[in-house]
């Protein structure tokens, strides 16, 4: 316990100078105003028109987003500093800050254990490991070979985006249950489910 504490203040003192675009970004994911939806699947749409209206290649495209990651890198805490004064910032802000960061140290911990967990199961159960890894690739190439990979990507790119809103806004569990309803009604043999008025 007290080494993910570390972990978690050593995560949380990484990112303290992007914290103002870190909540900015956060409120765009988890929709605070309803438009933001739209927002975010506009600017990925539009993003991925472009790639596919210049009709870059995967390299340019690499390069491209390196650049502007690298120098974003570097110009944005300077900029910080001058735009966001550290006497402005507030305890309702610090508090929304350190959920953030805690939902970003889960995340990081779920994307550990499931990495542990496959491994283990490689050393552990190897036969059954071979099956479901080989069906996984099989259908991975399966659709990467029926669909464009840009679309792909564009797909990947826009459900992730949309996710963290969909999960806080409810939507996700409303989707979830009635997939199970419709599920159990059809095991059930209840038919279709009525509409209640």
């Amino acid at each position: 316990m007290d080494n993910q504490k570390k972990e978690y203040n050593r995560l949380k003192h990484n990112m303290e100078n992007w914290r103002e675009l870190i909540l900015l970004l956060n409120s765009f994911l988890k929709w605070e105003q309803k438009y933001y939806a739209g927002v975010v699947a506009g600017v990925i749409s539009f993003v991925f028109l472009l790639i596919w209206y210049l009709d870059l290649s995967f390299v340019t495209c690499v390069g491209l987003a390196g650049l502007v990651v690298t120098l974003f890198d570097y110009f944005y805490p300077k900029l910080s500093k001058m735009l966001f004064k550290s006497e402005n910032w507030r305890g309702t802000q610090e508090k929304q800050f350190e959920e953030v960061v805690q939902d970003i140290f889960n995340a990081k911990n779920r994307v550990s254990a499931l990495y542990h967990f496959v491994f283990d199961a490689k050393s552990e159960k190897s036969t059954l490991f071979i099956l479901a890894s080989s069906t996984v690739c099989v259908i991975l190439a399966w659709i990467g070979s029926t669909m464009n990979n840009l679309l792909l990507l564009y797909l990947v790119s826009l459900v992730s985006a949309l996710y963290p809103g969909l999960l806080h806004n409810g939507y996700l569990k409303c989707v979830t249950g009635l997939i199970e309803g419709r599920f159990n009604c059809k095991l059930g043999g209840g038919g279709d489910v009525k509409k209640e008025n």
